[in-house]
């Protein structure tokens, strides 16, 4: 998250260029197929949809609930690399910083079913939560631009599917070098079970989990102006905000090529005070997508036309043409400013 200001300006400037450039894959090699050669490989399928790798796609999407855990899974398209699937495992109470954020691209190897296992880049993983629920927003990342860790081995089929690592998988995160994954699907639900080791063999982090699959997942809703909202935590205390009521919220916004124009989440930055409805027509998907978030809820608002964005708490206008932003918002409170 920004630590200090940044030019406005020159965040605009920068922004186009956070995806279009290459990322290095820190673990490309690992593995018996490069990233950008499972496009190549699906090319040369007699069938390019795959009936298995079609049919473990649609298996795995859905969302999962455990006693502390979700589990999202949802398709995803990439250029040239489709299908993928993006998957989020969240903390209840903490949906909007993932404990996992991973893209699988299922493919199949000298007939074997195989999952990869990707890192997402930097820029985009504040970006894309939550993106479940609105995966035509995914960010149109080439695959070559995500970290792989390696390819996981698929057994099973008709919904009861094993994926496990035939091997320790490269990993460089909180101290850890060695990375497990198993995960079984069945039609009742998932089991996740996962461990990262340092170089001495410590468990650095774990996951066991067991999560009961639910009948449908959250989408986002459209407003007006083609405007997206979907919660990434329902509010629980009070009422909504309505036209004169002040909002309290914590916000974060972001381009759509994962940059973070501004934040709440800095030293001495407290939220921010909204009163329904601000004239400013840059501000009309907070007006639209603060109506019906409760306190304690957290909602993220796509906005394909904003025509400025904020910078430290402050409106700036855009040069040029509007830009597409996502704004999370977190709200704390809402005032009643009834007469």
């Amino acid at each position: 998250m920004l630590k200090h200001a940044t030019p406005f300006f020159a965040i605009a400037a920068a922004a186009a260029m956070i995806l279009t450039s290459p990322i290095p894959a820190q673990a490309q090699e690992i593995g018996p197929t490069p990233p950008e050669d499972i496009a190549r490989t699906r090319a040369n399928f007699p069938n390019p949809h795959d009936a298995g790798v079609d049919a473990l796609v649609t298996a795995l999407i859905g969302m999962h609930r455990g006693d502390d855990h979700t589990l999202y899974i949802n398709r995803v398209e990439l250029p040239d690399s489709a299908p993928a699937l993006y998957v989020e495992l969240v903390l209840a109470g903490e949906e909007n910083h993932p404990v996992r954020q991973q893209l699988w691209v299922p493919h199949r190897r000298d007939n074997q079913l195989q999952v990869r296992v990707c890192e997402l880049p930097l820029a985009m993983r504040d970006l894309v939560v939550g993106m479940w629920a609105a995966p035509g927003l995914f960010p149109s990342a080439r695959l070559e631009q995500y970290s792989s860790l390696g390819d996981l081995s698929v057994e099973g089929g008709d919904g009861h599917y094993t994926i496990e690592a035939d091997h320790t998988l490269p990993i460089a995160r909180e101290g850890a070098i060695e990375y497990d994954l198993r995960f079984e699907r069945t039609p009742a639900g998932v089991r996740w079970t996962d461990a990262g080791r340092a170089i001495n063999g410590d468990e650095i982090f774990a996951l066991n989990l067991n999560m009961k699959t639910r009948p449908t997942m959250p989408e986002a809703r459209e407003l007006d102006g083609g405007i997206l909202v979907y919660d990434l935590r329902e509010g629980f205390v009070g009422a909504s905000p309505v036209n004169k009521d002040s909002i309290v919220f914590y916000y974060s916004e972001w381009t759509m090529d994962g940059f973070l124009i501004d934040t709440t989440n800095q030293p001495r930055r407290g939220g921010h005070v909204f009163t329904i409805p601000d004239e400013h027509k840059a501000l009309r998907s907070w007006n639209l997508g603060v109506i019906g978030l409760r306190q304690g809820g957290i909602r993220r608002i796509y906005d394909p036309k904003s025509h400025s964005g904020m910078l430290n708490g402050q409106l700036k206008p855009f040069r040029g043409q509007p830009m597409a932003l996502i704004t999370e918002l977190e709200c704390i409170s809402v005032k009643d400013n009834t007469p």
